[in-house]
């Protein structure tokens, strides 16, 4: 896999994690289905360089719906299932690897703490993270203006005093 091919799918979880993947959806789709053509066989990945950038690989095509097999971090176990010693040292590539689940998580909390976390990073899109920050505060202020509803909705109907069995 090329060092282009692995700065894209890097670029990809950035914008995913970030909450802005619905606007680029065709292109990201369209880039990883060229990466899954080239890289994955018979659901095997066939690029295994470090655990990082194999994590956030697995992670996206996963999210994408392509069918990859977890086996493919057979190789960073020991004989006993155990991860192996050298993996103690990749804090990166362990965390990268503990974040698979990372679609079971609320997505604009994950945002939310993304950003904050990718403000800090030296290599950050600077366009990318104010799209992000745009994004995000446009979103809440609609959750915030959909909650107010809500209540103003609640009240109107006026359960308390009109149902006072419920």
């Amino acid at each position: 896999m090329s060092a282009q091919a692995l700065e894209k799918v890097h670029l990809i979880d950035s914008i995913c994690r970030l909450g802005v993947s619905y606007y680029f959806a065709d292109e990201i789709e369209e880039i990883l289905q060229n990466i899954y053509k080239n890289n994955v066989e018979d659901g095997e990945i066939t690029f295994n360089d470090n655990l990082c950038s194999l994590s956030v690989l697995f992670r996206s095509l996963r999210q994408q719906g392509h069918h990859v097999s977890p086996n493919v971090f057979n190789k960073f176990k020991s004989e006993k299932g155990e991860f192996s010693e050298g993996l103690i040292k990749d804090v990166e590539g362990m965390l990268s690897f503990l974040r698979q689940t990372l679609h079971k998580n609320l997505q604009r909390l994950e945002t939310h703490r993304f950003i904050s976390k990718y403000e800090q990073d030296p290599s950050n899109n600077k366009t990318l993270l104010v799209l992000a920050k745009l994004d995000f505060n446009m979103i809440k202020k609609l959750h915030q203006k959909e909650i107010g509803n809500i209540c103003k909705w609640w009240n109107n109907l006026d359960v308390p005093n009109k149902l006072p069995y419920a």
